[in-house]
């Protein structure tokens, strides 16, 4: 993956589940949790809090079913797809009339086949669609399933039953369930067909059927403050209301860091990442964003250091920006400083995590 990409690493799969979020307040004294309090953990992306219940459970009951889904789906949070394969073969094979077991090994199958040569993704598109398949038939009303079967219909080709048609029939379907979701996958489908103007329509829909939900609140909140509209004002407003709908969501504290360090309002930008930590501590994604917006607007680079350099005290939550990316940006700060010595450090730890990084490797080459 590029750093360019690494950047802004939510899957689609990570930012929809966010959207369905139910606030739950979970310690690790309580390592057995009901399902529903580790389902809304996964929701709202919470995913290192998530392993830890899937470590406990792996001592507790090491051959439940819920146990190796529990187990699939962090292994492919953190990017390990070929670990989440056979847990997730497992728990089907426990259970196999639990739609999201299914739902868990088709979403494998997808991000596998979005890394894989044609002929592998031929194959590998046909087992997501077995599962997702499935998990529809035995749950027809999982959004989840029905939002990934449409993106399979835009993505796939019409050899393995792919087609823009069955894709609008399935963002029907789903709007016969939700309202507010249906004009979101109307809104994905006219980004998949890069129709700016027609996706802000339907977030705006979205927004305006679901004022509380977060989903479109922060996607309808990115387009505003974008630099072809700098609609910074609109922006904010509506990632303050996805914050007050869903306060442990990282997504709108991100989207905010960018808009305040985009105006320069270093109050707002502390105080927001001063929010966002006290959140959910496990995820500095805002933190990143923040660093990352000074330095490609040219800005405060010493503030922008401080911001990278903490990010680099954690482990990244899952779907954030890897260790290797922040080392990066870091070295770009430090040669803004004439600080080429250590920026040569940087992406020298870049490379040592991510010994296949090409902008660190160009950087480094330029460089040394």
């Amino acid at each position: 993956m590029s750093g360019l990409l690494q950047d802004v690493t939510y899957t689609f799969r990570t930012l929809r589940r966010a959207a369905f979020a139910v606030i739950v307040m979970l310690t690790l004294a309580q390592l057995a949790p009901a399902q529903e309090a580790t389902e809304a953990l996964i929701h709202a992306g919470h995913w290192k809090q998530v392993r830890a219940i899937a470590q406990k459970l792996a001592q507790d009951k090491p051959n439940d079913a819920y146990t190796f889904f529990l187990q699939a789906e962090v292994r492919q949070a953190f990017g390990d797809d070929d670990g989440a394969m056979p847990e997730a073969e497992k728990a089907v094979a426990l259970d196999g009339k639990n739609a999201n077991y299914h739902l868990c090994l088709a979403e494998i199958y997808g991000d596998m086949a979005r890394h894989a040569g044609f002929f592998k993704q031929v194959s590998l598109g046909r087992s997501f669609k077995k599962e997702i398949d499935e998990a529809v038939a035995l749950d027809p009303r999982n959004l989840d399933a029905k939002f990934d079967l449409m993106q399979f219909y835009l993505d796939a080709p019409g050899i393995i039953g792919g087609g823009r048609d069955k894709a609008y029939a399935e963002a029907d379907e789903i709007a016969k369930i939700s309202s507010p979701k249906g004009f979101i996958a109307q809104a994905q489908i006219a980004n998949h067909q890069k129709d700016s103007a027609k996706a802000q329509d339907f977030y705006e829909k979205a927004v305006q059927a679901d004022p509380t939900g977060a989903q479109a609140a922060n996607a309808l909140a990115a387009i505003y403050a974008s630099d072809s509209q700098k609609r910074y004002g609109d922006a904010e407003r509506l990632c303050l209301q996805a914050i007050k709908s869903s306060p442990d969501q990282i997504a709108a504290y991100s989207q905010l860091a960018i808009i305040y360090g985009t105006q320069q309002k270093w109050a707002e930008l502390d105080g927001i990442l001063a929010d966002a930590r006290k959140s959910d501590p496990d995820d500095a994604g805002a933190t990143y964003q923040a660093g990352r917006t000074l330095l490609l607007k040219g800005v405060e680079f010493p503030r922008a250091e401080q911001y990278f350099r903490e990010y680099l005290k954690q482990e990244p939550e899952a779907g954030e920006p890897p260790l290797s990316s922040a080392h990066w940006r870091l070295a770009n700060v430090l040669e803004k400083e004439n600080r080429k010595p250590e920026a040569i450090n940087e992406l020298q730890k870049a490379l040592k995590l991510q010994p296949n990084f090409p902008e660190a490797k160009k950087d480094l080459k330029r460089l040394q």
